[in-house]
């Protein structure tokens, strides 16, 4: 009969330092999460005073909002685009617009969610990797009646700059216009994140940037379709250079439109 090897004193003692290995990892873990809560609830109360104080402590000029007066004139919906990193100072101008804004169900865009509530926002909750279906029937619904849209298409986890198709499909279900809002500050913080997130400094010079309206025709597909994508993208990377060149005073406003302080 098989019989059982008794423990050695090197057996014992490799499996408390086991045990004792494993300690400190569940402790991190439990501090890791409590300090992750706590901040996500502040960031959630507090984030939208935050945004305001920022958005109140730059010079905000306005630069292309021409554009937007021409789109409210005809009275129909439209929908901005911005990238994930430049959502901040747009999101501070267009408060208490009604703005409806598709945002992730992830974790971050709940944060997002919570904060832009606070300011006149309204949501449609969704992306194009999780709730999208819902999401965008809600926000052609809305658009189709004359609201305002705000889409982030290199959301909700990036690749950053990369103009996701989902907006585009978004704007040409509901035959509205997108309008690109962007902003570049000097000198401004630039976070180390994905979408390299970007908050101007106190004091400092920001240019908001309204785009020239672009819509999808509707029987638009394939390769044109995709050609179209390309464009728009090239277009809004190229607009976020511009506004940090204007931002830094290495570019003069010359024919483009100039409103007032964005506040």
């Amino acid at each position: 009969m098989p019989t059982e090897t008794p423990p050695t004193t090197n057996n014992i003692n490799e499996t408390k330092n086991t045990r004792q290995t494993h300690k400190p990892k569940r402790h991190t873990s439990w501090l890791k999460r409590i300090r992750n809560g706590l901040t996500f609830f502040l960031a959630s109360q507090f984030g939208h005073l935050l945004l305001l104080l920022a958005g109140h402590w730059t010079k905000i000029t306005v630069v292309g909002d021409h554009h937007l007066k021409q789109i409210q004139k005809q009275g129909t919906g439209f929908t901005w685009v911005l990238w994930h990193g430049r959502m901040l100072i747009p999101i501070f101008a267009r408060r208490k617009c009604g703005v409806i804004a598709m945002v992730s169900e992830h974790k971050d865009g709940e944060l997002i969610a919570r904060i832009i509530h606070k300011i006149g926002y309204k949501t449609a909750r969704g992306s194009s990797t999780r709730g999208g279906r819902k999401a965008f029937v809600e926000m052609v619904r809305d658009l189709r009646n004359g609201g305002e849209g705000a889409m982030l298409p290199d959301g909700p986890t990036g690749p950053r700059h990369v103009f996701k198709p989902g907006t585009m499909l978004m704007a040409q279900r509901a035959q509205i216009p997108m309008l690109h809002i962007t902003f570049g500050s000097h000198p401004a913080w630039t976070f180390r994140s994905w979408d390299r997130f970007t908050v101007p400094k106190p004091f400092s010079n920001t240019i908001l940037f309204f785009g020239e309206p672009i819509w999808v025709d509707k029987g638009l597909k394939g390769a044109e379709f995709e050609v179209l994508r390309k464009k728009i993208e090239a277009q809004m990377i190229k607009e976020v250079e511009n506004c940090d060149a204007l931002a830094r005073g290495d570019m003069p406003i010359t024919d483009q439109s100039r409103g007032g302080d964005g506040q």
